[in-house]
């Protein structure tokens, strides 16, 4: 059957004090307790009732050498020797554990450096497009002045026309009129008698 092993924050939340007080009693209680692949805590069943035990001790005012007493009583002094080693130890567990958190925030920092470098090249793409648009919109406008210029000409070439046309439409209004007039006579000519036009 398998051991159930408690995070830190899972101890912490039970016993009702923070992760930083129990990091602080195992190195003052020298308790001995796993860590994962990654090197994160694990607490066992047994490491959860010492726990319990020098909670129990602080809260009714017991110093930490009257505590390691009650706790270890005579094997306590035989255990002094190994205080450095255990600290060593401790250190060595701390060392790891920032360096593995080192690792993860080296990991979150790649990660958002690859973000940014996709966002960049998006950028850079969308620069790209905007200055391609801005191109041909100039492009664009060249071509309409160009065509109003034009249209500006040719505007001005049908008036010239319309002009022209009006002048010849009243030229040949008056020839009209001149054929008109010059008929009327012919015809008033045409109606005298033969005899009439002798004299």
């Amino acid at each position: 059957m398998e051991v159930e092993l408690k995070s830190v924050d899972e101890v912490a939340t039970q016993l009702q004090v923070s992760s930083q007080t129990l990091h602080t009693w195992e190195k003052l209680f020298q308790l001995s307790v796993k860590r994962d692949s990654r090197g994160r805590r694990k607490y066992t069943d047994e490491n959860i009732k010492m726990l319990q035990t020098i909670k129990l001790l602080r809260d009714a005012d017991n110093g930490t050498q009257t505590i390691n007493k009650k706790l270890y009583g005579d094997t306590r002094e035989a255990l002094k020797e190994d205080t450095a080693i255990f600290v060593l130890e401790q250190k060595n567990a701390s060392s790891m554990e920032l360096l593995l958190s080192l690792q993860e925030t080296k990991q979150e920092l790649l990660n958002k450096l690859d973000g940014i470098v996709e966002l960049s090249e998006k950028y850079a793409r969308a620069t790209h497009i905007m200055g391609t648009l801005e191109a041909d919109n100039r492009r664009l406008e060249e071509r309409i002045i160009l065509l109003d210029s034009g249209y500006e000409k040719d505007i001005s070439s049908l008036q010239k026309d319309l002009e022209k046309s009006q002048a010849e439409k009243t030229n040949l209004e008056k020839q009209n009129i001149r054929l008109l007039q010059e008929n009327e006579k012919f015809l008033n000519e045409l109606k005298k008698p033969w005899y009439k036009k002798l004299f």
